[in-house]
């Protein structure tokens, strides 16, 4: 742990984090993960959590850190005297780090399971154990990733037909601005930046309310979020907004549009 092996985020900023876990307090010390606290434990850095002991009253911890992403979801870390004082009738670890040589994880692995499998020795990688933490979460994931991009598809397809239509339906319109004095152009100018600045608000307005959601989480200690993707993103969808409002104003200045007016 000492080697930096953590992302770890502490009330305080101090050379050596982990000797948090023995600093003198009236309550005692703990690390946890940061989703684990959130979600699990409905806490978070620098509150109480009562934990039950054995024989007792719980016993209020401090968390003094939070582990993003780490291989102790649904654990709390404390120090090793303060666990010999909660949990006296355990006399000897049952959770081994081994820092393996890089490359040779796998034969470090076999090793362990083939001298101490016969005593019940269990040896996974951190990324399988990392992995068996998020296959659920990656799968919500995937299946909302998939079903977004399915509706901005169709939305997409939904923009450009409404704005077509509407550009097509304000012909009649069209026509006696061109005969008063209005040229093909102007009105193609005109009905562009209509709807490019209804875009723009209506872009505007879900990202503030989208951001207004998502606040929580983007705001959180342990947040990570692909501002990149998102951009590209949003300015997909300004591009294909703005291409469809070039189509509909084509298609809506294009012909004879005053055989239209001559109807009317």
């Amino acid at each position: 742990m000492s080697r930096g092996g953590f992302t770890l985020f502490t009330e305080k900023k101090t050379a050596s984090p982990w000797q948090l876990l023995h600093s003198p307090d009236n309550l005692s010390a703990a690390f946890c993960d940061a989703d684990s606290a959130n979600w699990t434990l409905h806490s978070g850095l620098g509150q109480v959590y009562a934990l039950p002991v054995e024989g007792g009253r719980p016993a209020p911890l401090r968390l003094r850190g939070l582990l993003a992403s780490s291989i102790f979801a649904g654990e709390l870390l404390v120090g090793e005297s303060e666990f010999k004082r909660l949990f006296p009738s355990v006399s000897a670890p049952r959770y081994f780090l081994i820092a393996a040589p890089r490359g040779h994880e796998t034969a470090v692995a076999e090793a362990l399971c083939r001298n101490l499998g016969d005593f019940g020795a269990e040896v996974a990688s951190t990324a399988e154990i990392l992995n068996t933490y998020t296959r659920v979460q990656n799968t919500y994931l995937s299946t909302f990733l998939a079903l977004g991009g399915l509706g901005m598809l169709l939305g997409a397809v939904g923009l450009i037909v409404m704005l077509l239509r509407n550009a097509l339906e304000r012909r009649r319109e069209f026509a006696l601005m061109l005969a008063t004095g209005f040229s093909r152009a102007d009105l193609a100018r005109l009905l562009l930046l209509e709807n490019a600045g209804l875009l723009i608000c209506g872009v505007a307005c879900g990202k503030v309310s989208a951001f207004i959601a998502v606040a929580p989480r983007v705001l959180a200690i342990d947040a990570c979020v692909n501002w990149l993707q998102l951009a590209i993103m949003l300015l997909a969808i300004l591009f294909i907004g703005l291409a469809g409002s070039f189509l509909a104003a084509i298609a809506a200045t294009r012909g004879r549009l005053l055989e239209g007016l001559r109807e009317e």
